[in-house]
């Protein structure tokens, strides 16, 4: 049997219905996630007029304004993440399975960081292989140029994170790989605050972020 006809074979046995099935599903998603984003809008517009209208309650104000955005995460990731689980267990693993019935699919696991480190491409891009943004200022310190100094940059992955994860055997080769997203934290310094002193601030840089083997 030719391969597209295997493939066609395949997909109307296997995936046609439970893809109608959730294309269903995620039109009601879209419709409720809809109907969340305007009931956020219409709250956040009477907050805004209330912090207007009456400035003494600025407080209770900005308090509604946050507590609104994480009831907005929050049901949004309830509605959603249901729907992901639900793809990845009917449809991901099936293709995965079809492709050859010695991979085993996990969808909550991935590479570990020994095995990412013991790679050694995290070396290309992190100590003094890190790309550089900025400039060397007199005290010897990188910057940039809106005066921010890099006091430090971390030699090591500092998140990991990552998700669908495959191994098995592909003929007689052994084979396993996954999502992930690799971040090294950085510490800057800048000037100032209120009272004049130095603040620092942290960001997380990304090295990798795609499927590795």
């Amino acid at each position: 049997m030719l391969i597209p006809e295997k493939i066609q074979n395949f997909y109307d046995a296997n995936l046609k219905s439970k893809l109608e099935t959730l294309e269903e599903q995620r039109k009601a998603i879209v419709r409720k996630v809809k109907l969340l984003i305007g009931g956020y809008i219409v709250l956040m517009v009477a907050l805004i007029m209330m912090l207007f209208a009456i400035p003494e309650a600025w407080f209770l104000s900005i308090f509604g304004m946050i507590l609104v955005t994480i009831g907005l995460v929050y049901f949004y990731k309830k509605l959603v993440s249901p729907y992901k689980t639900n793809f990845k267990k009917e449809i991901v693993s099936r293709i995965v399975t079809f492709m050859d019935d010695n991979l085993i699919y996990s969808p909550e696991n991935k590479i570990t960081l020994y095995e990412f480190t013991s790679s050694r491409l995290p070396e290309y891009w992190l100590l003094p292989r890190v790309r550089r943004r900025g400039f060397f200022n007199n005290w010897g310190w990188e910057s940039d140029r809106w005066g921010s100094t890099v006091i430090y940059r971390s030699g090591e992955i500092d998140r990991w994170s990552g998700e669908d994860y495959v191994e098995g055997l592909l003929g007689s080769t052994a084979v396993k790989f996954s999502e992930v997203h690799a971040q090294y934290k950085e510490i800057s310094e800048y000037c100032c605050d209120e009272e004049g002193n130095m603040e620092t601030s942290t960001t997380y840089h990304t090295i990798f972020d795609g499927l590795f083997f």
